[in-house]
């Protein structure tokens, strides 16, 4: 697959097909318990009499934690290889438990496994990176007798048929590489109708975007904007997959819905719109700053601090002059990883803040126009809100507050910069 030249595959529509092609990808909120799987199927039942369908489900609700759990107290550092053979399971099962209220509904419907449709993975365990589907024709061959083929997502096996699980976003993943493979349009349901210009639970006249670029989606996956995952959009843009977001038929309506790609669906350039209109926030929540003193201030200290963080995810770090022969380090993480930051870091002074969140503004109109940073500014300063640390770069600018000022700077933001609808 990744020798293979990219191709825009929504125009499916216009091919040989008798039928279009979906993918759609439910979540493990959409198919939490029999009232949701029921309203599930009944929409995908209702498109599969215009489209050849495909679906791509997760675990049900909380079913991977518990799985992980269980194997921990079994054995505290279960063998990776095993925790995979374990923790796929819960895919296999929505994608069983869906398939058999399809059928109830008098659908042709069959579930699949990662090995049943040969998605092929490579890389560490828990960890893996799709290599290749090789079961394509066979399903693009059921897929023509008329099935519905419920696959489970976040899972692959190797050569030697050991299960990988492809790790955080995997399922997600799993329904872009499927949409390649098969040339087909991707529908990810979630539990919100589109992407928003802001988190409509702090803004609740928030604009909801029609369409987004690939570029500007990625950057609001990747500050924290939790409707779709960064790895999957990056795969998405590399592929050149359609990607639509659509609130779940779990959630009793399919109304709305954002388009996620370089082209709209009247094959106007995003480029062309109005760059305004395409400005985002994302917020983080429960993070916490780092600030690293005492740093000598020569060439190579900064990097064995950052070999010793390897294995942890870091966002935005500032590094100042402190004295003629020391630095400081500023970084953020998910406070989460505070115990293992402190761990790496056991023979440096740190000093770490708590109960902060972060706010990025992102869009392209950031670097084309001017005085963002200042208005930003003027605008949380106006409202007493302090800022614990501040980085911009060409198309975004990350602030980092404290936690409980979080609703208000997300208005007064929001309100300013244009994100909220008329």
């Amino acid at each position: 697959m990744a020798n293979e030249k990219p191709r825009i595959v929504w125009r499916n529509i216009d091919m040989a097909n008798e039928k279009p092609r979906i993918v759609m990808k439910f979540g493990g909120t959409s198919v939490g318990d029999p009232d949701k799987l029921k309203l599930v199927a009944q929409y995908i039942k209702a498109a599969a009499e215009t489209k050849q369908v495909v679906v791509v489900v997760s675990a049900m609700g909380h079913t991977t934690d518990r799985i992980i759990a269980e194997m921990i107290e079994l054995n505290f550092d279960p063998p990776a290889r095993e925790m995979d053979a374990a923790m796929h399971i819960g895919e296999i099962e929505s994608a069983a438990k869906l398939a058999a209220v399809l059928c109830g509904l008098d659908c042709d419907a069959q579930s699949m496994t990662g090995a049943q449709m040969q998605l092929r993975a490579g890389g560490e365990h828990r960890k893996g990176r799709i290599i290749n589907i090789d079961g394509a024709a066979k399903m693009e061959e059921l897929l023509g007798k008329g099935k519905i083929l419920v696959c489970a997502g976040f899972q692959g096996v190797d050569e030697e048929q050991n299960v990988i699980t492809l790790g955080r976003g995997g399922s997600d993943t799993t329904a872009v590489a499927l949409a390649y493979t098969l040339e087909a349009e991707c529908w990810i349901f979630t539990d919100v109708d589109g992407v928003y210009a802001v988190d409509p639970r702090l803004v609740p006249n928030a604009r909801r975007f029609d369409f987004i670029s690939y570029s500007d989606m990625l950057a609001m996956s990747a500050a924290g904007a939790g409707v779709l995952m960064d790895r999957s959009v990056s795969l998405a843009q590399t592929l050149n997959v359609f990607l639509r977001v659509l609130i779940s038929p779990s959630k009793g309506q399919t109304t709305g819905g954002t388009l996620v790609s370089d082209h709209d669906t009247s094959d106007r350039q995003i480029e062309a719109a109005d760059v305004l209109n395409q400005m985002g926030l994302a917020v983080r929540n429960n993070v916490a700053v780092v600030t690293i003193t005492n740093v000598a201030h020569q060439p190579g200290a900064a990097s064995e601090i950052y070999a010793a963080l390897s294995d942890v995810v870091i966002g935005d770090s500032i590094q100042g002059k402190s004295t003629e022969n020391t630095a400081s380090i500023s970084l953020w993480v998910d406070a989460d990883s505070l115990e293992i930051v402190r761990q790496k870091l056991t023979a440096h002074a740190i000093q770490v803040d708590t109960n902060l969140a972060c706010l990025t503004l992102i869009g392209s109109a950031i670097k084309e126009g001017k005085g963002f940073l200042a208005r930003l500014t003027q605008i949380l300063g106006a409202d007493k809100i302090n800022i614990q640390m501040q980085a911009s770069s060409g198309t975004s600018i990350l602030t980092v507050i404290a936690a409980d000022d979080l609703p208000k700077a997300a208005m007064a933001l929001a309100q300013e910069f244009g994100l909220c609808s008329d």
